[in-house]
């Protein structure tokens, strides 16, 4: 597996496990806040001595800002938490919609008779 690809795998199953930290919240507001105040408890890739550290410094891991001033582009932003909950959303809507789809064809398929 080459270094991007391992990076990409690694990044999907942190905003993976993200996703389900925010599901089990119920994407409740102060459930991301939580997250992108304490990054360090919620990155996998680091360890309890590096979560002491970067606390003590107030410094993010992924970005290396302070926890309360992310960059935007941080996985541990309020603006990324928001805009993966907003995903989470359209991808529940994406499948409702194809199972109404698929049910429109399969009543279609019956015909008037048997509806």
């Amino acid at each position: 597996m080459t270094n991007v690809t391992k990076e990409l795998t690694n990044r999907w199953a942190l905003k993976k496990w993200v996703n389900d930290y925010m599901d089990d919240h119920g994407g409740d507001r102060l459930a991301w806040e939580k997250v992108s105040k304490d990054p360090w408890l919620y990155d996998r890739d680091t360890t309890a001595e590096e979560a002491i550290i970067l606390k003590l410094k107030d410094q993010c891991p992924r970005c290396g800002i302070s926890a309360r001033y992310h960059r935007d582009d941080c996985e541990f932003s309020m603006t990324q938490l928001m805009f993966r909950e907003m995903e989470s959303a359209d991808r529940g809507i994406v499948y409702f919609e194809s199972l109404t789809v698929e049910l429109q064809n399969k009543l279609k398929q019956l015909g008037p008779k048997n509806v």
